[in-house]
C-alpha cells in the first residue's frame, strides 16, 4: 500500500513540474510552435506514466498474491525511466488483402477482383485496352445510327455539276469476347446493315433529278485474337497485341446501294494503356491490309486512335476518343482513282454504367472532324458477362 501512495505521488509531482517548464514559455524565450510541441511531449510523458502505473499496481498486486500463497517471487524490474519517450502506438492491423497485396506506386491502380468489375475497367474492356481473365465470357449486342452527308464533281443531264449523296446507316451488331489462359481473348463480330441512300445530282447549285434506295445486308464476319504481351510498372503500360480477319463474307452492294462488306482484310494493331486512377490513358496504332475482289481493290488503311476514360464512380465512367483512318486511293482493274484515298477522323464521347452485376450499359456518341467522316453517330450497347467458362480452364 505504500509504494502504491509513494507511486502515486511521485507521478503527480511530475505533472505538477510540466506547467514550470511552461512557465518559461510564457515570458517569450519560446515561440509558438515549440510552444504546442512541449505540450504534445508533456502529454505524451503524462500518459507513458499512466501506463508505466498501471502496469507496476498490476505487478505488484501479483506480487502481493504469490507472497501470501508462500511461492516464489521474480525480482521487480525497474520501471521505465521518466526522461525515455513513450511507445509509438502500433497502427491498427491492416485487413489480410492489404497486408499481401503488392506495394504499387501511387499513381497506379490496384485492379483486384472487386475493381476489375467497375465500369471503367469493363469500359476499358469494350475498348480493346484490357483483356478478359481465362474463362469469362461477355456477349454485346449493340445498335448504332450514322449519318453521312457528302459530293463530288460529276457530269449532271450532259452539264458539269456535283452529286450529293445522303446515307442514313442502322446497323446492329452482335459481338463475343472469350477469355483465355496465358493473357489472351478470342473474338467474334457480327453486323447487320440497313442504309437509306438519297442522290441528287446539282448543276449550278440548282437541285436536280434526285433517286432513293434502300439496302441491307450481312457485313463482314470478323474473326480476332489478342494478347497481353506487357503488363503495367512503374514507368511502362499495359500493352495488348491484337490480330484481325475480315472474312469478305458481307454484301457488297443492295439496289445499287453499297453495304460495306465483302472484301477480305487483314490486320494488326498494338494498344497501350496506362492507369492513373481514377483516370486511364489509351492509344492505339494498326495496319489493314485489304484484299482486291472482283477487280476493285479499296486500298491498305493505317489506324490511330487515343482516349482517355474517367471512373466518376465505381457505377459508372466517362470516356473519349478520337479515332483516325487514312485510306489508300482505290485501284479499278489495276488501275488507281484519283482522289479516291481519304482521312477519316471522329471524337467519340461515352458514358457506361453498371446495370446488374453482369451486365454494363454503354451509350456513346460520334462526331466527324474531317470532311471525309461520317456527320455523326449515335449508339448504345449492351456488354452481358458470364464466369460459365472458369470451371474448364481451372481444369474442375
Amino acid at each position: 500500500m505504500r509504494r502504491t501512495l509513494y507511486l502515486t505521488g511521485s507521478f503527480i509531482w511530475l505533472i505538477l513540474l510540466a506547467p514550470g517548464d511552461l512557465a518559461n514559455a510564457e515570458e517569450g524565450t519560446v515561440t509558438r510552435d515549440e510552444l504546442r510541441q512541449m505540450l504534445k511531449e508533456r502529454d505524451a510523458v503524462i500518459i507513458g506514466l499512466q501506463q508505466s502505473l498501471r502496469d507496476l499496481l498490476v505487478r505488484m498486486e501479483t506480487l502481493e498474491s504469490q507472497l501470501n500463497a508462500g511461492e516464489s517471487v521474480e525480482p521487480i524490474q525497474s520501471a521505465p525511466s521518466i526522461t525515455q519517450a513513450p511507445p509509438v502506438p502500433s497502427p491498427a492491423p491492416r485487413s489480410q488483402t492489404e497486408q499481401g497485396a503488392p506495394k504499387r506506386s501511387a499513381t497506379q491502380l490496384e485492379v483486384d477482383e472487386a475493381a476489375a468489375e467497375r465500369a471503367l475497367e469493363r469500359t476499358l474492356v469494350q475498348a480493346g485496352a484490357l483483356l478478359l481473365s481465362a474463362g469469362v465470357v461477355e456477349i454485346e449486342p449493340s445498335f448504332t445510327y450514322t449519318y453521312n452527308e457528302f459530293d463530288f464533281p460529276s457530269v449532271v443531264n450532259g452539264s458539269l455539276g456535283s452529286t450529293k449523296v445522303e446515307r442514313s446507316i442502322f446497323e446492329t451488331a452482335l459481338d463475343l469476347r472469350v477469355g483465355l489462359p496465358w493473357d489472351s481473348q478470342f473474338e467474334l463480330g457480327l453486323p447487320y446493315r440497313w442504309i437509306d441512300q438519297e442522290v441528287q445530282g446539282e448543276v449550278g447549285g440548282a437541285p436536280q433529278a434526285s433517286n432513293n434506295e434502300n439496302g441491307q445486308g450481312i457485313g463482314d464476319f470478323r474473326v480476332g485474337l489478342a494478347k497481353t504481351v506487357l503488363r503495367e510498372g512503374e514507368w511502362w503500360p499495359d500493352a495488348v497485341a491484337r490480330v484481325q480477319w475480315d472474312t469478305g463474307t458481307g454484301e457488297k452492294f443492295d439496289n445499287d446501294v453499297p453495304i460495306g462488306g465483302g472484301f477480305q482484310s487483314l490486320g494488326g494493331s498494338l494498344t497501350l494503356l496506362k492507369r492513373q486512377d481514377p483516370l486511364a490513358f489509351f492509344g492505339s496504332a494498326g495496319y489493314r491490309s485489304i484484299f482486291e475482289s472482283d477487280d476493285i481493290d479499296p486500298g491498305d488503311a493505317i489506324t490511330a486512335a487515343f482516349g482517355v476514360s474517367l471512373a466518376v464512380s465505381p457505377e459508372s465512367s466517362l470516356s473519349m476518343t478520337v479515332e483516325n483512318q487514312f485510306f489508300d486511293e482505290t485501284e479499278i482493274d489495276g488501275d488507281k482513282v484519283d482522289g479516291s484515298d481519304f482521312t477519316s477522323s471522329v471524337l467519340n464521347l461515352g458514358v457506361s454504367t453498371i446495370l446488374t452485376e453482369s451486365t454494363l450499359l454503354s451509350v456513346f456518341t460520334g462526331i466527324g472532324i474531317t470532311d471525309d467522316a461520317p456527320d455523326y453517330t449515335v449508339g448504345i450497347s449492351i456488354p452481358i458477362r458470364t464466369d460459365a467458362l472458369q470451371r474448364f480452364f481451372d481444369g474442375q
